[in-house]
Formats: structure tokens, sequence, C-alpha cells
């Protein structure tokens, strides 16, 4: 299996690495629909440094929705300003459903990457 490259971004001075990977998780209980859902990780400057993820789904039949640099922009700047501390170890700082940047045409999901959703963090 080839090692993923991680790409780089700069966001206001600070240098951030990311990559993304990609599913399809099934739309309804009784749907034969799926939905492409993106899995997108990025750290600070170090690999030591707290993760942010965030699954983001494109539209219902969008078979090609993939996350762009700006929306990883637009992901991070609003991680920075809701919490999430690169410069800190720790756990994952998730962004879920009820987080709302502008993503154009992308949207925030609490379903993990197996389809099943995701348990909050205040969740035992």
């Amino acid at each position: 299996m080839a090692k993923r490259e991680l790409r780089k971004i700069t966001v206001a001075g600070a240098t951030f690495v990311w990559n993304a990977d990609w599913t399809y998780i099934k739309v309804g209980e009784e749907s034969y629909s799926f939905r492409r859902t993106i899995h997108l990780h990025i750290r600070g400057a170090t690999n030591r440094s707290q993760p942010l993820y965030v699954d983001l789904c494109g539209p219902i039949g969008d078979d090609h929705a993939y996350v762009l640099p700006r929306q990883v922009r637009a992901v991070i700047e609003y991680g920075l300003t809701h919490g999430w501390d690169p410069t800190t170890q720790g756990g994952p700082f998730w962004l879920t459903g009820a987080d709302t940047p502008v993503l154009d045409g992308l949207v925030i999901t609490d379903r993990s990457m197996s389809g099943t959703p995701r348990r909050s963090s205040g969740e035992e």
C-alpha cells in the first residue's frame, strides 16, 4: 500500500498538513441510495499536534464530490475560532453536524466512515 502524501496549506501565517479519504454511506434505513462521504484530517505543523477531523458529504447523487483547498481553509478557520488548538497535543477535535462553516456544497455529517452515527464527546 502506498504512503498517502500530506498536502500543505497556510492559514493566518501558520502551516497545516491535511489529507482526505472518501467512502460511501447508505442514505436512510430502507434506501438503496448512497452518499459520498469525505473524511478530512488536518494537523498543525508537527505530527504530535491535536488533529482536527471532520466528515463531509456532497449532494446525493454526486459521485465526484471532493474537498478543495478553499474548503480546507474554511474548516481550519472555523475550527480555530471554535476551540481547536493545533499547538497542543491530545485526542482529535471533531467538528460535527451542529457545526456550520460555509463549504460550497459540502455539509458536515455526524456519520462515521462506517456509516454509523458518531457518538458526541459528551456521551458515555
